[in-house]
């Protein structure tokens, strides 16, 4: 795929999920998830590796800073603190449970307590 059709695909679906976004509320978990999908897709497209640690706190502060009444809103805060969990922990718990209890478990699983 061409670079312009890239970023035309990438412009396009980040428009859609900000639409999207917008419809069914704009409450700050749905706006987080909209905004850090929007930087991995577009550093996807610039053939990057996403960090989501960074994207998780480039989205808080640049929420904040917007709104400053988002820190007291309990589902900004549930949102970002299990979007941390995952981001943290989702690593080593698929790793932890790579081996035999992996296979019969399964890694999807893992991935799921650290948000918990």
């Amino acid at each position: 795929m061409g670079a312009r059709r890239r970023f035309f695909v990438a412009g396009l679906s980040t428009l859609l999920v900000l639409g999207y976004a917008f419809i069914v509320g704009a409450d700050a978990a749905v706006v987080r998830a909209a905004v850090m999908g929007g930087l991995a897709l577009f550093a996807v497209t610039l053939g990057r590796r996403t960090n989501g640690l960074n994207s998780l706190a480039l989205v808080a502060a640049a929420m904040a800073f917007s709104n400053p009444y988002f820190l007291w809103d309990v589902s900004f805060q549930l949102s970002f603190m299990a979007t941390l969990g995952l981001v943290l922990f989702a690593g080593p718990f698929s790793a932890a449970f790579s081996g035999a209890i992996g296979r019969w478990w399964g890694a999807g699983t893992a991935a799921r307590y650290p948000a918990q």
